[in-house]
């Protein structure tokens, strides 16, 4: 649980809580059913990049804060990327769910959820050392978080689309 820092996913369940009103709110149908898996398929993403990030600063936290779980030892490497890669596919895992249980059935919340996972390790992994790359992927991931949250509701890719929602 020090690993993960599971205090810290009430923000990205809120994200997901924000996507699925939001979507309701402009769309009409599809009910709630789908809700649950959408917040346990946000929660295990985000604690996953939690334990990639502890993975991918290991070396840094072994100088500045020994006491953290891979220094210290209390979770060895081999754990570490075992949660972060279970929590991975429990994350897709629930999304599948909560597009098989959206009325109708969609493969656009595995779609969000796996691009959130890739945002999640190149955050993780590379954009950070990059120059304005942290914060940047840091929107992208938040960003695709909320879309996850709306990815259920009918046709919502089609109405965002309508609204122009994807012009640059």
């Amino acid at each position: 649980l020090r690993l993960i820092r599971l205090p810290n996913v009430f923000t990205a369940l809120a994200d997901i809580c924000a996507g699925f009103l939001t979507a309701r709110a402009l769309v009409s149908g599809s009910g709630w059913a789908s809700l649950p898996f959408l917040l346990l398929a946000s929660a295990c993403l985000y604690l996953a990049g939690m334990a990639f990030n502890d993975i991918a600063d290991r070396h840094a936290d072994a100088q500045t804060r020994p006491s953290r779980p891979l220094p210290s030892g209390a979770v060895t490497l081999r754990g570490a990327v075992r949660c972060g890669l279970a929590l991975l596919l429990m994350g897709l895992l629930c999304a599948g769910l909560a597009g098989w249980t959206a009325t109708p059935a969609t493969p656009l919340p595995v779609l969000c959820a796996g691009l959130l996972a890739l945002a999640v390790l190149s955050y993780d992994f590379l954009a950070r050392d990059l120059p304005g790359g942290g914060p940047l992927m840091l929107g992208v991931c938040r960003s695709l978080n909320l879309l996850l949250g709306m990815s259920t509701a009918p046709r919502i890719a089609e109405h965002l689309l309508g609204m122009g929602a994807w012009r640059v």
